[in-house]
This record gives structure tokens, C-alpha cells and sequence, in this order.
């Protein structure tokens, strides 16, 4: 999977290589557990009152029970997906610079929407009606960090607006590291490949 030579057929050599996207959904998984245990509280907070209070342990429930079906499936699909990789060309093997630009750029700009909008994002999700809007954008976005920012942008001048965009800069951020340390392993593979020949 990470490297080293799969065999020789002639002078042709297969080179296994961490597949791209595996880095982005484990920061991701990160995001969706804050989420859904901050949710969780506001909930069970509203719950507290003597008609709904049996409710409560239900919730508390879900949640935990949402957290690790996610987490097993995520993890399944993943070590799948890398041991499925398929064998490289080690000459084609190598990023170009545009591309480690980009995710670069990619985590320079989703670190700072996180570092600026984080606090806020703690805050507002201690309110129920901001928890769960947040939770709803979070639940929206697929592979794109265009459902959430575009919620966020929708949401002028408010604390949730902010909480949202750094949503947003978390994906964006998850999106960069992945490709950019994948790249650079890539990268690695690359000169030991061409150094050897």
C-alpha cells in the first residue's frame, strides 16, 4: 500500500502509493463527532424539563450510536479502498508543483477560516437553534465544501455565519492536507524510484 516495489515484469515496475481522499475523511469524521456531541448536549439540555426528561437517554443514545456506525463504515470503506489502490507507474507517479500549490493554498486558506471562525463556531453551537442549523449544514455537505459556505454566505452578519464559514474552512482544510501529504509521499516515492535507475 505505502510504497515499495510490487514486482518486475522486464524492466517495468508497479509501485503501490496511498490513494488520495483517506487524510480528508478522517479530519472530517473529526468535524461531524464535534458536531454531533455539541448537538447532542443542546438537546439533552432541552430535554431537561419533567415531561421530556425521559427522552433524554435516547438522544445521548443516537448520538453515540450515529458517532460509531460512522466511524466503522468511514474506517471499512478506507483501509478498502488503500489496499485496493492500483499498482502505479513510478514515471507518472510524481504531483505536479500546481497541484501541491493549490492544496497548499487550499490549507493555508481553510487554516485561517478555522483559527478566525472556531471560537465563534464553539459558542454559537451551545445555542439550540444555531446547534442545529449547524448540524443541518454539516449533514448537508457531500464532497463539496460549496453546500456550507454558501449557507454561511447566506447567513449575513450573524455569529452562525461565521461558525458556518469555519465549517466550510475545516473541509477546505481537510481537503488541502490530504492532497498535500499524499503528494508529497508521492513525491518521495518518486525521486527513490528515479534516484535507483
Amino acid at each position: 500500500m505505502f510504497g515499495g516495489n510490487s514486482g518486475d515484469v522486464g524492466r517495468k515496475v508497479a509501485v503501490y502509493s496511498p490513494a488520495y481522499g483517506t487524510i480528508r475523511r478522517a479530519i472530517e469524521y473529526g468535524l461531524f463527532y464535534v458536531v454531533v456531541d455539541r448537538c447532542t448536549r443542546v438537546l439533552v439540555t432541552l430535554l431537561e424539563g419533567p415531561m421530556l426528561a425521559q427522552y433524554a437517554p435516547r438522544v445521548k443514545t443516537g448520538g453515540a450510536v450515529a458517532l460509531w456506525v460512522a466511524l466503522v463504515v468511514t474506517a471499512v470503506l478506507e483501509v478498502r479502498r488503500q489496499f485496493a489502490a492500483t499498482p502505479f507507474d513510478p514515471a507518472t507517479l510524481r504531483p505536479s508543483r500546481r497541484r501541491l500549490a493549490a492544496a497548499g493554498g487550499a490549507v493555508a486558506v481553510g487554516a485561517g477560516a478555522v483559527v478566525a471562525g472556531w471560537p465563534t463556531f464553539l459558542r454559537v453551537t451551545t445555542d439550540p437553534a444555531a446547534a442545529i442549523a449547524v448540524s443541518e449544514a454539516v449533514l448537508d455537505h457531500a464532497n463539496s465544501p460549496a453546500p456550507v459556505t454558501a449557507k454561511a454566505a447566506g447567513i449575513v452578519g450573524s455569529g452562525l455565519g461565521v461558525a458556518l464559514a469555519a465549517v466550510g474552512g475545516v473541509v477546505l482544510l481537510s481537503y488541502g492536507v490530504g492532497r498535500l501529504a499524499v503528494g508529497l509521499v508521492r513525491e518521495v516515492q518518486y525521486r527513490r524510484w528515479a534516484g535507483s535507475r
